[in-house]
């Protein structure tokens, strides 16, 4: 006998899962920063409610678990080959009136979700992105390319705020906030967007992101294209993986196009390392 819940409390969805993301924190780096972020503001994604799901099995073992943030897609997890609390779930989501406008989480599961969703309503998952989640424990320091890693202050928001729409223009990304010059100055205040700079100017960008107990994100990387192929990257990149590892985390994550040979292979060299594949598709009408 299976049973659902839905939580309420971001918090104490967290509570329950924690340990089970933690047993494979890269794995479910996703779902566990974002109820992180949650637990800590229930809005930080907006004023609507989260979807919070846990599916048990009989032995009482939590087999499956979502989270959404609307309008962005469902994420979900799982260790296990559980159809059975796969189809609990999406009947039960969509009983409760639910909108799902598609659904990201590790391939093996999020396939399976996804296709049982297209099941039960009819509308077509549509494969929109295939990405390599990373994991990082020690930096491979990489050749010095010249120009000073630093933290974004006020007077570079316009130049971040440029790279961010020109990223949001080249790259599949998941979750495209939708930057302006206030939500990039916002951040910047924050003290999580970092730069490269060359002659005085930032040519490369990176920012800190969902932290959990024991890992954190590094997101949003993006060099302007006539910088390229210098190293200005991979340079940001591993200063700001080498300076929360002396924070004491015990990771850094990183998502990457699995499509992209160039970037995956810029980011192994300076000691990141493949450890699962993700998958995210969105529903037609």
């Amino acid at each position: 006998m299976y049973t659902i819940r839905f939580f309420d409390e971001p918090a104490r969805f967290l509570e329950e899962m924690r340990s089970q993301f933690e047993l494979y924190e890269t794995r479910n780096s996703l779902i566990h920063g974002v109820a992180t972020k949650l637990a800590g503001d229930s809005k930080a994604y907006g004023p609507e409610q989260p979807l919070l799901a846990v599916v048990w099995n009989d032995l009482g073992i939590a087999c499956f678990s979502a989270l959404m943030t609307p309008p962005n897609p469902l994420i979900v997890q799982s260790e296990v080959d559980d159809g059975e609390a796969v189809s609990l779930f999406c009947t039960a989501a969509l009983e409760a009136g639910w909108a799902i406008p598609g659904v990201n989480g590790p391939s093996d599961v999020s396939e399976v979700v996804s296709a049982e969703f297209q099941r039960q309503t009819g509308r077509l998952a549509v494969l929109k992105e295939r990405m390599l989640a990373y994991e990082l424990t020690k930096v491979i320091p990489p050749a010095d390319p010249g120009g000073l890693w630093r933290k974004a202050t006020k007077d570079d928001d316009l130049a971040v705020l440029q790279m961010a729409w020109a990223m949001g223009d080249e790259l599949r990304v998941y979750v495209r906030p939708a930057w302006t010059l206030a939500s990039i100055q916002r951040v910047i205040q924050f003290g999580v967007v970092y730069v490269w700079e060359v002659e005085g100017r930032p040519v490369s960008i990176a920012m800190r992101n969902r932290p959990t107990r024991h890992a954190i994100t590094v997101s949003n990387v993006y060099t302007l294209p006539e910088f390229r192929g210098k190293g200005y990257a991979s340079a940001n990149v591993a200063a700001f993986c080498q300076q929360e590892l002396a924070h004491g985390y015990q990771l850094v994550n990183l998502f990457t196009d699995s499509a992209n040979p160039v970037s995956n292979h810029v980011y192994q060299k300076i000691g990141f390392k493949p450890v699962c594949k993700y998958a995210r598709f969105d529903f037609g009408e």
